[in-house]
């Protein structure tokens, strides 16, 4: 998935919240569109598993790194 991309490789790499701000909307929207796309174009069980997955890049979104981040 783009978003675990998004999350692992590109976020670490910031250190600006400014420049961190819009890849983090951009990551969470790709997470959240597969799962709702999943509900309304898959079969019950295939979207099931479809969603629990989406749900949990967006757990992987927590802002654990905001932290270590400089304001500008």
């Amino acid at each position: 998935m783009i978003s675990v991309a998004v999350r692992f490789l590109l976020l670490p790499r910031l250190k600006s919240l400014i420049k961190v701000l819009p890849i983090y909307v951009v990551g969470l929207a790709m997470a959240e569109g597969s799962g709702i796309m999943a509900i309304f174009l898959l079969s019950y069980a295939d979207a099931l598993n479809y969603f629990t997955t989406a749900v949990i890049v967006l757990l992987m979104y927590v802002p654990l790194f905001a932290s270590k981040l400089e304001e500008d």
